[in-house]
């Protein structure tokens, strides 16, 4: 993993650190069979995308997925 755990929320808070403004998000209730915790390996993330990048990355990506869903993909 990456030697870090953080909760969903969390996650929500530094996305919303790293955008300067506020995220948008519901809260759903827990399916049954859906994992509790989950791991990452972040060794290539930080091997290609220096963390000045990461923010440019961030934005991106978040753009291109609100974009999709507003059209409805």
């Amino acid at each position: 993993g990456s030697g870090f755990e953080y909760t969903n929320l969390e996650i929500i808070e530094m996305i919303s650190g790293y955008l300067g403004k506020e995220v948008n998000y519901r809260h759903v209730e827990d399916r049954l069979g859906h994992d509790r915790r989950y791991s990452l390996d972040c060794s290539k993330l930080i091997k290609y995308i220096p963390p000045s990048g990461l923010r440019f990355k961030l934005e991106t990506f978040l753009q291109t997925e609100c974009d999709a869903v507003n059209n409805g993909k």
